[in-house]
């Protein structure tokens, strides 16, 4: 189960009915209740697919970013695993640019301009499979929007600067 797995390497819990509660939003939650603000607690939505393709909504986004601000001001991330058949699975880690920074990831890993992507008018960002990508960078202009993609394990190692 992927929530489990996510639960598990991020040190949090799966939130019951996968977030279909009030109150008790996204599949993953990490740090405790509390009126602190940790900047290391994350509120996470796990999405999966059998495709080599996955299409990273704008609203999709929004909906988890705004459940993590009502969770005590939590970090929102999707983890997208691509698990084509006869590919090797890739599981990335999506996150607002601005926590990224805060978090130290622009100063951790060094900014290839060649993974700058701008859209224009779309609300959504087809996310496609590449067991070589590091991070990806996208802007989407028409909804004032700038994503992170990274892979799954580079987040997971950046993380263990923290002890987290």
């Amino acid at each position: 189960m992927q929530e489990a797995r996510t639960a598990k390497q991020f040190k949090g819990k799966v939130q019951p009915g996968s977030g279909c509660i009030d109150g008790l939003k996204g599949d993953v939650r990490t740090g405790i209740t509390s009126i602190s603000f940790n900047e290391f607690d994350f509120l996470i939505e796990n999405k999966y697919t059998n495709s080599d393709k996955y299409s990273l909504k704008v609203s999709v986004w929004k909906k988890i970013a705004k459940e993590a601000l009502k969770d005590n001001l939590r970090i929102p991330l999707m983890q997208i695993d691509l698990c084509p058949v006869g590919k090797t699975p890739v599981s990335y880690i999506v996150m607002d640019y601005d926590n990224f920074a805060e978090i130290g990831g622009i100063e951790y890993w060094k900014f290839d301009a060649s993974n700058y992507i701008t859209v224009e008018k779309a609300k959504s960002y087809l996310l496609e499979w590449d067991d070589k990508l590091f991070r990806k960078d996208i802007f989407l202009v028409s909804c004032k929007l700038r994503l992170v993609v990274i892979m799954l394990n580079e987040f997971l190692s950046f993380l263990k600067k923290f002890d987290i």
